[in-house]
């Protein structure tokens, strides 16, 4: 399973593209098809509850009734602009259908994002080896290409806010986020030990890795 969390968080990027411009839920479809057999494969125990969160959402009749009485009423006061006073029943019930249709795709979809957001987690155990030295192989990678991300968060379309690297306390900020990618259990600001009469912390510690890291900024 070396690969599923990668794998899920690409899939997972895909289905935030599809919210974000969301009108059909054939587009969804399309999606589910490219990750069933790698969740049926790599997460058996999940499958059925996968395929349940795959389902076509469905309008229920109370909730499209009260839709449509709200619309009705916002339409009297002039405050509907897609539809008029003058608009057939038809019209109303076919914009208050796609309406609703629409919130419970999307609902649908935040569902799948929190079902995946799950397999990450359950995945993350798996993607570190009980082998020191592919953890140690991994946060090399991190710590090698650390500065690669920081020069790219500053780079922000219309120069918006982002983090900025002044001091320890950013960057143990920003590799704390790293960590999360790999790493289930880190634990922050550990008091060590006292030695010499003094107490000491340590930045992170990778409980179930049994590795310390301390942060400095030259």
């Amino acid at each position: 399973m070396t690969n599923s969390k990668i794998i899920i968080l690409q899939k997972k990027n895909e289905l935030n593209k599809i919210l974000k411009n969301y009108s059909q839920w054939s587009e969804v479809e399309i999606w589910i098809a490219g990750i069933t057999s790698m969740i049926e494969l790599q997460f058996p125990d999940y499958f059925e509850q996968f395929n349940r969160y795959c389902k076509e959402p469905s309008s229920s009749l109370t909730d499209l009734l009260a839709v449509i009485e709200k619309q009705i009423y916002s339409i009297e006061k002039g405050e509907f602009t897609r539809l008029t006073p003058n608009s057939s029943l038809n019209d109303l019930n076919r914009y208050t259908q796609q309406t609703s249709n629409l919130k419970k795709g999307q609902d649908a979809i935040r569902k799948l994002l929190n079902f995946l957001d799950t397999l990450i987690q359950l995945s993350s155990n798996e993607l570190i080896s009980n082998n020191s030295e592919d953890v140690l192989t991994i946060l090399e990678r991190i710590f090698s290409r650390f500065h690669r991300i920081n020069l790219q968060l500053q780079n922000r379309y219309s120069n918006r806010p982002t983090i900025q690297i002044n001091d320890e306390h950013d960057v143990q900020n920003l590799l704390h986020s790293l960590l999360h990618l790999y790493f289930a259990d880190i634990r922050s600001e550990v008091d060590l030990p006292q030695f010499a009469g003094k107490n000491s912390r340590i930045d992170f510690v990778l409980k179930q890795e049994k590795i310390m890291i301390e942060v400095k900024k030259t």
